[in-house]
């Protein structure tokens, strides 16, 4: 990183407090290195570098407009600089304008030769290309989904050559990045990620082991490299995975959870009374016996529990119990597991929580499995 032509002791004290703001972000000290990043800026407006720290600052904020600002001006400051267009396209593809972060990337691969710059522009480029054709296979289904008449089979999805493209130029460029450095696990874990989109289970799980060697208690890759295997019918190897897993998120106290426990569990029970009100109105009779109950995270005897070729995801959302005593109407029970579902939601905004939670129950009620599939099972 280069700040200009200044004496080395003004240079290093600059230095100094660009390393100390990037570490307040580290520390999740946002207010502090924004104000830092102000400082920066107050004596030299002219570093391109000075300028990405504030527009990541402002993204992690989420303050986008501010931060688009002060990605384009870094870019202006050195227009043929690869860096400054590397941070803009991680921004870019963090609001999902996925096809400006392309545009952006290409102009950064004109400007470098350097490998590690190389690498970031071809892996993000990649990213960009798979969320576009994830998103194009989303929109066709949803619009077969549309069509489809009540109580007909769905027809068999064939991805269209178009999008298959897409895929598969994304998996090329991962393979460029991987070229420049192997040793980077979330490249395989992006690549392997693709290899699934193109139905290509057993590839794609040779890159998830490649990315759990590289870091081999990463939750996400034991928790996809189990689906992975579940897909392919390898069912004795989702079962590692799935205990790999559970160890990991179980062996140190779980962080702070966005709601508290009976937040929570007051959440689920008001998104039950309400659907439960609007059908028994709509069917003019009563429900059969459902109780919703919360749970932190599963229990490690569903692993073991679990029928062989439909292991227990530790990561599930949700478990449905039925059980039925001779002519009694089925007791259905279904847990929430809440570190599980704030996961998925992925915020602390209630509204987002009650949405899913709306989502996950409606599910649960238009796939309800018969009396004859009595025991616990996974949603």
């Amino acid at each position: 990183m280069s700040f200009g032509k200044r004496k080395d002791d003004q240079m290093d004290a600059l230095e100094q407090r660009y390393q100390r703001a990037l570490e307040m972000i580290d520390e999740d000290e946002l207010e502090e290195a924004l104000e830092e990043s102000r400082n920066l800026l107050a004596q030299d407006d002219q570093n391109p570098f000075f300028w990405c720290l504030e527009g990541k600052i402002r993204q992690m904020l989420g303050e986008e407009q501010a931060a688009e600002r002060a990605f384009e001006r870094a870019c202006q400051l050195e227009p043929g600089m690869a860096e400054p267009q590397l941070y803009k396209a991680g921004f870019l593809i963090e609001l999902g304008r996925y096809e400006d972060a392309i545009g952006t990337l290409k102009q950064a691969l004109q400007f470098t030769e350097d490998p590690i710059d190389k690498r970031d522009a071809y892996f993000m480029w990649a990213e960009a290309e798979i969320h576009l054709g994830r998103e194009a296979l989303t929109q066709l289904m949803e619009e077969m989904s549309e069509v489809v008449e009540e109580g007909s089979e769905p027809p068999t999805l064939t991805m269209p050559p178009e999008i298959r493209e897409q895929f598969e130029r994304g998996l090329e460029l991962t393979q460029k990045a991987i070229n420049l450095n192997p040793e980077l696990a979330d490249l395989w874990h992006l690549r392997a990620g693709v290899l699934m989109d193109l139905e290509q289970s057993d590839e794609a799980i040779q890159c998830y082991e490649e990315a759990l060697r590289l870091e081999p208690d990463r939750p996400d890759f034991l928790h996809d490299m189990g689906l992975a295997c579940e897909i392919a019918e390898r069912f004795d190897e989702a079962r590692k995975c799935y205990r790999a897993l559970y160890e990991v998120e179980t062996d140190e106290e779980p962080d702070g959870m966005d709601f508290s426990r009976a937040e929570f569990a007051e959440m689920t029970r008001e998104v039950w009374h309400t659907l439960e009100n609007a059908l028994m109105e709509m069917l003019e009779e009563p429900l059969p016996p459902f109780e919703v109950a919360t749970e932190d995270f599963p229990t490690a005897d569903l692993l073991e529990q679990a029928p062989h070729d439909s292991p227990f995801n530790p990561w599930s959302p949700l478990r449905i119990e039925i059980t039925q005593k001779e002519e009694d109407d089925p007791q259905i029970r279904c847990i929430f597991y809440q570190r599980n579902v704030e996961r998925e939601v992925g915020s602390d905004d209630p509204q987002e929580m009650l949405e899913y939670l709306r989502y996950l129950l409606e599910d649960v009620l238009f796939n309800l499995p018969t009396a004859e599939d009595l025991g616990p099972i996974e949603a």
